[in-house]
C-alpha cells in the first residue's frame, strides 16, 4: 500500500475483488479456501528453510539473520546441536531487525483501539484481535523469564510486534531463554504438536496465515471468536435487518455465514448494498485514474481501494478504519 502507484493499482484490483465478494454474499454457505497469498508465502518459506538445512549451517551463519523462533525450531530439530546454538544466537542478535512493516501496524493496533468515527466502516472482531495483542505482547516485560517457552514460539510477525513493543534490547533479554532452551532441548528430537483448550475445538474462524502455535496468534483468534460469538447471539434474537455500518469485514462475515448462515442474514443486505457502493466508487476512480478524464475533479471515490481493503479484511488496518 506504501509502494508508489499502488492506489491506481489497487483500485483496478479491488474492482475484481470486490465483484467476487458480492458473489459469494448472494451465494449458498460454503467454508472458505486458505488464502493462495499465504499459502504461497508459507511454500516459500518452507523452501528457505531446507535450503538451510541442506546447505553447510555454519559457513552462512551471516544468512540467518531474521529466522524467527518457529522457523528456528523447525530447523533445530534437524541439525545437530552445535550447529543449532549458532542459529540461536543469531535470531537473539537480530530479533525483528526485518520487519518493516511493525511500526506501522504498531500505529495501526492505536488506532483501532480509538475506535472508528461514528458512521464510518470498522470490523469488531478484527479490532478484538488487534487489542488482544496490543494488550499481551507488553506483559512479556512484566513476565521477563518467569514464563520460559511462552515466547518461544511468536510468529515471526509477533516477534517484531514485540521488538516495538518493548523494545530490541528488551525483546532480546525476553527472546534470550526460551530461543536457547530450543537449540539444546529439540534438536534430534520432533517437534510436539500444539495442543487447543477443549473448549475452543469447535469450528473456528481462524485468521488466515496465522503462525498455528503462535500464543499471541491464537489470543488474537479467541478474541476474534468472542467477538463473533457475542455478535451471533444479538443477531439471532434481532429478527430484523441490521441498520448502520457492517460490524463485520466480508472474511469473518462469510466465515459466519458458513457456521450460522441465519445469524449472517441479518448483515448480508447491509453489506451487500456497501459493497454495491463501494464497487460504484472503485468504477469511478478507475474512470479518473484514466488518460481521458485526468482533469476532472477527484473526491472520496480516490480513497474508496482503502475502504475496500478495510471491508473485504479488517486485518489489513489491525481492524481500525481505513488509514489515510
Amino acid at each position: 500500500m506504501r509502494q508508489p502507484g499502488a492506489a491506481i493499482r489497487l483500485t483496478a484490483v479491488y474492482r475484481y475483488v470486490m465483484a467476487a465478494a458480492q458473489e459469494r454474499l448472494a451465494a449458498p454457505s460454503r467454508p472458505l479456501a486458505r488464502c493462495p497469498a499465504c499459502e504461497h508465502d508459507r511454500d516459500a518459506a518452507d523452501r528457505a528453510v531446507q535450503i538451510l538445512v541442506d546447505d553447510a549451517v555454519q559457513a552462512r551463519r551471516g544468512e540467518m539473520c531474521g529466522l524467527c523462533p518457529p522457523h528456528l525450531r523447525l530447523v533445530s530439530v534437524q541439525v545437530n546441536r552445535r550447529q543449532a546454538a549458532r542459529l540461536a544466537e543469531a535470531v537473539t542478535e537480530a530479533a525483528g531487525q526485518a520487519d518493516y512493516d511493525a511500526p506501522a501496524r504498531a500505529a495501526l493496533r492505536r488506532a483501532a483501539r480509538a475506535g472508528a468515527p461514528l458512521g464510518e466502516y470498522a470490523c469488531i472482531a478484527c479490532r478484538a484481535a488487534s487489542r488482544s495483542t496490543e494488550d499481551g505482547l507488553p506483559r512479556l516485560r512484566q513476565a521477563g523469564r518467569s514464563q520460559p517457552g511462552w515466547e518461544s514460539l511468536l510468529c515471526a510477525d509477533h516477534v517484531g510486534d514485540l521488538v516495538v513493543s518493548v523494545g530490541r534490547r528488551q525483546a532480546e533479554v525476553i527472546l534470550a531463554r526460551p530461543v536457547e532452551e530450543l537449540a539444546a532441548g529439540l534438536t534430534g528430537h520432533p517437534a510436539p504438536p500444539v495442543r487447543r483448550p477443549a473448549s475452543r475445538r469447535r469450528s473456528r474462524l481462524r485468521r488466515i496465515g496465522g503462525s498455528a502455535g503462535c500464543p499471541a496468534c491464537l489470543a488474537a483468534e479467541d478474541a476474534e471468536l468472542r467477538a463473533v460469538d457475542d455478535l451471533r447471539y444479538r443477531l439471532r434474537t434481532a429478527g430484523r435487518a441490521h441498520d448502520g455500518p457492517v460490524p463485520l469485514c466480508v472474511r469473518h462475515l462469510l466465515g459466519l455465514k458458513a457456521r450460522d448462515p441465519r445469524a449472517a442474514q441479518v448483515l448480508i443486505p447491509a453489506a451487500a448494498a456497501h459493497a454495491e457502493t463501494l464497487t460504484a466508487e472503485l468504477d469511478e476512480a478507475f474512470g479518473k485514474n484514466t488518460w481521458l478524464r485526468r482533469h476532472e475533479g477527484r473526491g472520496p471515490e480516490m480513497s474508496a481501494w482503502r475502504c475496500a481493503a478495510a471491508f473485504l479484511d479488517g486485518h489489513v488496518f489491525c481492524g481500525g478504519p481505513p488509514g489515510g
